[in-house]
């Protein structure tokens, strides 16, 4: 999205987004790339994300039917960092990782 946006009509859209009685349906494959991969955003200024904040966006809002399926991308989104860390944590160890789990040897 360029920088140049219809104040209006992107408040207008965002209201309609947050009381969407029946929204869109997301596929969980969908919900699992933006969890991985993150949501693309605009590189440069966007003025959607500067009237209608960064959780409604028009990025957002293109992506994500409703508000309820923001929270559940940034939930696992939260969820796969954490995986992620302990992965990495898990690499570093030699002995142990996180509930008492032994580490695979790896096979030369």
């Amino acid at each position: 999205m360029n920088g140049l946006i219809d104040i209006k009509k992107d408040l207008k859209q965002k209201e309609e987004w947050i009381s969407e009685e029946s929204p869109d349906v997301c596929s969980l494959d969908d919900l699992i790339d933006y969890a991985i991969y993150g949501l693309k955003r605009c590189e440069d200024y966007c003025g959607s994300e500067d009237y209608c904040g960064e959780e409604s966006c028009f990025c957002v809002r293109a992506r994500m039917p409703s508000p309820k399926h923001y929270e559940l991308y940034e939930e696992l989104r939260a969820v796969g960092q954490e995986l992620a860390w302990l992965t990495i944590l898990g690499n570093f160890s030699q002995d142990l990782i996180p509930n008492g789990i032994i580490k695979k040897e790896t096979i030369k």
